[in-house]
């Protein structure tokens, strides 16, 4: 006899995303992004949101498949989490950015401007950054998520490498925090709302780590 069969994201391992799939992923990442709060300040209205953003997003991620790392988690028919990345010798905006921003936001393209400024104001540049981590609505907390980023941490770590984000919400710091990652600037407040802030995380290699931390390895749920 064999026990449970285990979900098709947990059983799966992460790979590495192909450029076909770049309007696939988007779409995942508008799908997950689209409640928070940040986002809610960016495109105030409903029915434009969803377009704007997976217009944006998927700037961000043709650019990290260009010249980042961008690994995904399979669940049974699509991709169930991918998560973004930039290394340190990747350019630090798409090329022709700022015209192809215009594009995909229209009127709400200053909103954009002034969280691009203060996210770029807390860029770390020697450090891998992590432009987005999303999971599938309807495999949130099961685990996916989590694996994806345990995993290229712990390239990362074999290579004795830091790594950076902007926390999305409050509510996401925890997560994060349960990986290794520790604030270390002030919460982006660009939009007004308490819950819209952006917190700014780091983590350094696990080896680099204080002695006494390095027993709390990272859960591998959020």
């Amino acid at each position: 006899m064999t026990g449970p069969r285990p979900s098709p994201a947990k059983a799966a391992t992460p790979r590495i995303a192909y450029r076909g799939e770049a309007d696939a992923l988007a779409a995942l990442v508008v799908e997950a992004f689209l409640p928070l709060p940040v986002n809610e300040w960016l495109v105030e209205d409903d029915t434009d949101r969803t377009f704007v953003l997976l217009d944006y997003f998927s700037i961000l991620i043709d650019h990290a498949l260009r010249h980042g790392v961008v690994q995904v988690i399979d669940g049974s028919h699509a991709p169930a989490a991918v998560a973004a990345w930039l290394t340190p010798a990747s350019p630090s905006e798409p090329a022709n950015y700022a015209a192809r921003r215009r594009a995909a936001a229209g009127v709400w393209t200053d909103r954009f401007e002034l969280l691009d400024d203060a996210l770029a104001g807390v860029h770390l540049a020697d450090h891998h950054h992590l432009v987005m981590l999303a999971t599938r609505t309807g495999q949130q907390n099961q685990g996916p998520g989590s694996a994806l980023l345990a995993h290229r941490l712990a390239e990362l770590d074999r290579r004795d490498e830091p790594a950076c984000l902007s926390a999305a919400s409050p509510r996401s710091v925890p997560f994060y925090t349960r990986h290794g990652f520790v604030p270390y600037a002030a919460a982006i407040t660009v939009a007004p709302q308490p819950n819209q802030a952006m917190t700014p995380l780091r983590r350094p290699p696990l080896r680099s780590l204080p002695a006494g931390a390095q027993g709390r390895r990272p859960r591998r749920r959020p």
